[in-house]
């Protein structure tokens, strides 16, 4: 089923530019402590795409629907292994999926492209996750003329497992967890996502190659990446579940990694996705003109200007 509506007129591009308020941005918001912001800025997430544009209406999901699902995929892994679960190492996941996508930009990873394009005009780089690390712990001191309130906050003190620096703590196990939960979802919420939208034949032909028999792929995607845990493997404890997906115990993670690879050929061969995409991007440019310039109007650097500028971007609802 392809969809026929277009993705932006340039009239609607311009629109969405010129009524953009920077003031709006969660980097303007006047909390005590860094961690105070988390729940604007997953909040925030709710405006930001996964693999289909939010303007295409129908069962599908966004951002914050994606953590949502992997919040409660973490959840029902504890249940099902309770008696053997440390408390505090499952904390720390869980504490990781909440933080790890604060930093997705409008337009997600479209957003994600063009802000990495601007920032390597000064030689530095944006990446999703990195900037998830950069809002929970960058600091800076308030300067006379002009400053983003969130930055000049008590930092968060705790360890990021999200972070691949950390892999060395714990053995690893953390991150390995929350990245095997993350592609978990990725996995059967896009390939449904694409059924549900588009009628894709080669996402529903790639759900049944990987989903367990009696999963639909309209079924709830929590319930089905569960079903496919409990297909996948019959240990009953904790930590052996996480040393199997760590040691890829009947590929149990690869394969969702390579099934990922094949969903990304599906919506780059697709069109109506590709033109949401530029067009994500174009807009995205759109705000970074417009603010950088009022930025410079204030007398501000040119090199703070536009660091500045990807920060009040990168956590602005739209």
């Amino acid at each position: 089923m392809e969809l026929k509506n277009k993705a932006y007129s340039s009239h609607k591009k311009r629109e969405i530019v010129n009524s953009f308020d920077i003031k709006k941005s969660i980097v303007f918001n006047n909390f005590e402590n860094r961690i105070d912001y988390v729940p604007s800025l997953i909040n925030r997430l709710k405006c930001v795409p996964q693999v289909i544009p939010l303007e295409i209406k129908g069962k599908r999901r966004n951002r914050h629907d994606h953590l949502k699902n992997m919040i409660r995929i973490n959840e029902l892994i504890g249940l099902k292994f309770f008696s053997t679960i440390n408390i505090e190492f499952f904390s720390y996941i869980k504490r990781g999926i909440e933080f790890h996508d604060i930093g997705h930009p409008p337009f997600g990873h479209a957003g994600e492209r063009e802000l990495n394009a601007i920032l390597k005009r000064i030689n530095l780089s944006f990446y999703n996750s990195s900037h998830s690390e950069r809002i929970l712990t960058h600091h800076i001191t308030k300067s006379n003329n002009y400053f983003l309130n969130m930055y000049n906050t008590n930092p968060f003190k705790g360890k990021l497992f999200f972070v691949k620096k950390n892999e060395h703590e714990n053995n690893g196990l953390i991150t390995v967890m929350i990245d095997f939960i993350d592609d978990l979802e990725n996995c059967f919420g896009d390939l449904c996502d694409l059924w549900n939208i588009f009628e894709n034949i080669k996402s529903k032909q790639l759900f049944g190659a990987i989903a367990p028999n009696n999963c639909s792929i309209e079924d709830n995607i929590v319930d089905i990446c569960i079903d496919y845990i409990s297909n996948i493997t019959s240990t009953t404890s904790y930590f052996d579940f996480i040393c199997a997906i760590k040691e890829d115990q009947n590929s149990i993670h690869s394969r969702l990694k390579l099934i990922r690879k094949e969903i990304g050929d599906i919506v780059r061969d697709h069109s109506l996705l590709v033109e949401f995409d530029e067009n994500g991007q174009d807009i995205v440019k759109g705000l970074f003109e417009k603010t950088n310039n009022l930025l410079l109007t204030m007398d501000i650097p040119k090199r703070k200007a536009i660091i500045d500028t990807v920060d009040i971007i990168a956590s602005s609802y739209l």
